[in-house]
């Protein structure tokens, strides 16, 4: 976490790419850096039941190093994740009504993805959708 660069006095998340990853993602063989600034101004412009559970990428920085570049993505902070709120159940599960609206944001999410930015996630990481 990383005090924002915006002056609304909130905090971010950083995450800082490899340098291999950096340069896949400069070469255009990799689209996350791409992908998640593209997602941010779509989410702004064209509001969608299914962007709010997307998390925006305020900045795309670039730092230099020994190694080389290296992009990082200022990550607006979301909700909890899966995992905390599968922990504060008592049995450890979801109950059926709780589990039902999970699932349905995060086909929501998906389906933002497809239908508006037009991609397609081949990876799903619980740190990209907010509850």
């Amino acid at each position: 976490m990383a005090f924002s660069s915006k002056s609304d006095n909130r905090y971010s998340v950083i995450k800082m790419l490899t340098t291999t990853t950096s340069s896949l993602n400069m070469r255009g063989v990799y689209f996350e850096c791409p992908t998640m600034l593209r997602l941010s101004a779509l989410k702004r412009e064209k509001p969608d039941p299914g962007s709010q559970h997307l998390l925006l990428c305020s900045t795309l920085l670039v730092e230099e190093s020994r190694h080389g570049g290296h992009y990082g993505l200022e990550i607006d902070i979301g909700g909890s994740n899966l995992n905390r709120l599968q922990m504060t159940q008592p049995t450890g599960k979801f109950r059926l009504p709780v589990a039902k609206r999970l699932i349905r944001q995060t086909l929501l999410a998906l389906q933002f993805l497809h239908e508006v930015v037009q991609v397609v996630h081949t990876g799903m990481f619980e740190y990209l959708l907010t509850w």
